[in-house]
Order: C-alpha cells, then structure tokens, then sequence
C-alpha cells in the first residue's frame, strides 16, 4: 500500500471516531485518540499504534493501546471500532 492509503486509512479512522463520538482533531469531551508508529523494526514495516487516553473524570489517564499493520489491511472502520469499544471499557471502568 502507497504512503498515500496510509493517510486515507489514518483520516477514515479518526472520521469515524468522530461521526460517533464528536469532537475535534482526535479529541471528544472525554478522550484523547492519537497514533503513531510502532516502535522499530515493526514500525518500519507498516505496524502503527492507535491510543485512546481517557482525560477527565475518575478513570482520567487510563489508557488502551491498539496495534495495527496498515500495509496488510486498511479498514480504517474496524480500527475505529476497536478503538471506541476500548473508549468505552475505560469509560466504564470503575463505575
């Protein structure tokens, strides 16, 4: 896959991220969503890692991190669900 579905697979994460829960710039009201690469030799073949940081409340700081290879597949929809249900069982933790 081109560096080009790179972007696309990242922007498709973060649009769906934001149809479902709002907000801006990988952030909602409760969480911070960000990625970056995997750390080396993985991240130089196509391995990314997605985080959702919970930023307020009483699981505030409480963080999931998602490892995806986007060069085997760019559904970037089935990265944002895993990445809101992670949003949502550290949301609920502690409840």
């Amino acid at each position: 896959m081109s560096e080009q579905a790179h972007a696309a697979m990242i922007e498709g994460v973060y649009a769906h991220i934001h149809d479902k829960l709002g907000g801006e710039n990988g952030r909602t009201s409760h969480a911070r969503f960000g990625h970056a690469a995997d750390y080396k030799p993985d991240g130089d073949n196509g391995v990314l890692q997605f985080v959702v940081t919970i930023t307020d409340g009483v699981n505030r700081r409480r963080r999931r991190t998602l490892r995806h290879n986007w060069r085997e597949s760019a559904d970037s929809v089935a990265v944002a669900t895993a990445l809101l249900s992670a949003y949502h069982e550290l949301r609920s933790a502690g409840a």
